[in-house]
């Protein structure tokens, strides 16, 4: 049996809190707040920020055929439906849209930092990376955030995967086989990598490719992603 010798973290619902649809309705709240727009969260989620077609956005920004300038320049055209005249940067747009991840609680990712971080001195020679469905242009805030909540741990950039960055995405299926080509360059097999992630289809996909994959979802008790890594290099 093939030892682990990289993990790598999904980013949403696992190292950062993701309130899903409950979510929108404060996004509605700041709108009306700071710029007098009018508009319910349900229809902020359907018609501008799946712009009422969620598989076109969604697989144009995370494999980079929509530009993340492209998505908020239509945001802001379908907007003006609502009375809006504000222009939305795309920075500050998706630090309106993403504001629930970017509030994570820093108490419950300190005790994810200090998790990982006890593992990782307990088994140096295990590599730690990033692998997440990110949508074009959010690159930035979402690695400042994850630089801010767990310091030091995940800068080793080839192990890192942003779907926006390489044109593949785990939704389009074909993020998990690019994994597999560019690890093995750097003399890794399938079976030795280890894919954290809190959708069943993710960790599907992940196992039928040749990959490891286990659940692991933001809020579990103390300890749970211990035992879960424990666990799973003893095999």
């Amino acid at each position: 049996m093939s030892k682990i010798k990289v993990i790598l973290f999904d980013v949403d619902n696992v190292l950062v809190q993701n309130l899903s649809r409950a979510h929108w309705q404060d996004v509605s709240a700041l709108l009306k707040e700071r710029y007098n727009i009018t508009i319910t969260g349900e229809d902020f989620y359907q018609k501008i920020y799946y712009l009422s077609d969620k598989n076109r956005v969604l697989d144009g920004l995370q494999d980079g055929s929509m530009t993340g300038q492209e998505y908020v320049n239509e945001a802001n055209s379908a907007l003006k439906a609502y009375g809006s005249n504000h222009q939305f940067s795309l920075e500050e747009y998706y630090r309106l849209v993403f504001s629930d991840r970017l509030n994570t609680c820093p108490q419950t990712a300190k005790r994810l930092a200090d998790e990982i971080k006890s593992f990782s001195k307990q088994h140096p020679l295990i590599h730690l990376g990033l692998i997440t469905d990110r949508m074009h242009g959010d690159e930035p805030i979402f690695k400042e955030l994850l630089n801010r909540l767990y310091p030091g741990i995940f800068n080793k950039n080839h192990f890192n995967f942003f779907s926006s960055e390489v044109g593949k995405s785990k939704r389009g299926k074909d993020l998990f086989p690019h994994v597999i080509k560019r690890l093995k360059t750097y003399g890794y097999k399938p079976s030795e990598i280890l894919v954290i992630d809190d959708r069943e289809e993710n960790r599907k996909e992940a196992l039928r490719v040749g990959l490891k994959a286990r659940e692991f979802v933001w809020g579990w008790p103390e300890g749970s992603l211990t035992r879960l890594l424990t666990t799973e290099i003893q095999g």
